[in-house]
């Protein structure tokens, strides 16, 4: 059985596939949108490079592998349940912060 550590909380767990990535296990979000005026400027070599995946880097969130444990909630008791759910809503929150101290210049 699958099992996932969230900070001392051990529970059952499932593959997905990475919500980041697509189950790519690469991207090119660091890079931005572009236009297609944004494409041109750059020149056809620049798109084609962007368009063939050579400029992508690998999804932080997968490592590469496209997929993620998650905690499987139909094996979790409700306390287990409120527990996870507590320790994303942490999560959240923290990211939320560092988002805001970021808007700050902090």
């Amino acid at each position: 059985m699958l099992t996932l550590d969230l900070d001392g909380l051990t529970v059952p767990a499932v593959w997905e596939i990475c919500n980041h990535c697509k189950g790519e296990g690469h991207h090119a979000k660091h890079l931005g949108a572009f236009t297609s005026g944004d494409l041109a400027e750059r020149g056809d070599d620049w798109a084609n490079d962007y368009f063939a995946g050579n400029m992508d880097s690998t999804c932080e969130c997968c490592g590469g592998s496209g997929k993620v444990l998650v905690p499987d909630f139909g094996k979790l008791s409700k306390s287990e349940r409120d527990e996870v759910d507590a320790h994303f809503a942490a999560i959240a929150y923290m990211d939320a912060e560092a988002a805001a101290e970021r808007r700050f210049g902090c």
